[in-house]
């Protein structure tokens, strides 16, 4: 039986970790690997980007911006009704269904306006494509796919299993 007691064996094929010195982590083949300051996200093995990757993905952002901005904007001029067209309860009912609608999805391009704008704040700073919670490079795959990420993969999983944990207590 391992020094883990019965327990261990009914996690399956999970991979229990061992804190080692100069934080460290071994995992139970012996393997060790540097962990970042939150438990149970491992360092990325990324490189940094490079001054091409950087110009890349601060030309993807400035288009997406771009876009953010567009939709806001057709948002708000279609938002604006003539309430004198508005003549049955019907129509007031569902124009005030249509406009929450609206709004909230208005709501949700102005934080990714936000958000964009500030990973276009860290460009400046230098700081653009690492992780805010590790310091570390994030995966050029994520970068692609949401280029204005503040968190790696591994520090946002971790960030979501503490969301949850608080949120069942």
């Amino acid at each position: 039986m391992s020094v883990f007691g019965a327990r261990a064996g009914t996690l399956g094929r999970r991979v229990l970790k061992l804190v080692g010195s100069r934080g460290q982590t071994a995992d139970n083949h012996g393997d060790f690997e540097r962990t970042d300051k939150v438990a149970n996200v491992r360092q990325s093995k990324e490189k940094p980007l490079t001054k091409k990757e950087l110009e890349k993905f601060k030309k993807l952002l400035l288009q997406h911006r771009e876009e953010v901005t567009t939709r806001i904007r057709d948002r708000a001029d279609t938002a604006r009704v003539d309430e004198d067209d508005l003549i049955e309860e019907m129509d007031q009912a569902n124009r005030a269904t249509e406009e929450a609608f609206n709004m909230r999805l208005l709501d949700k391009e102005v934080k990714l306006l936000r958000e964009i704008d500030a990973a276009l704040q860290r460009f400046d700073e230098g700081t653009y494509g690492i992780c805010e919670g590790t310091e570390e490079p994030i995966e050029r795959r994520r970068l692609e796919a949401r280029p204005w990420t503040r968190y790696s993969v591994a520090y946002k999983e971790q960030l979501e299993r503490e969301k949850k944990g608080r949120a069942s207590r």
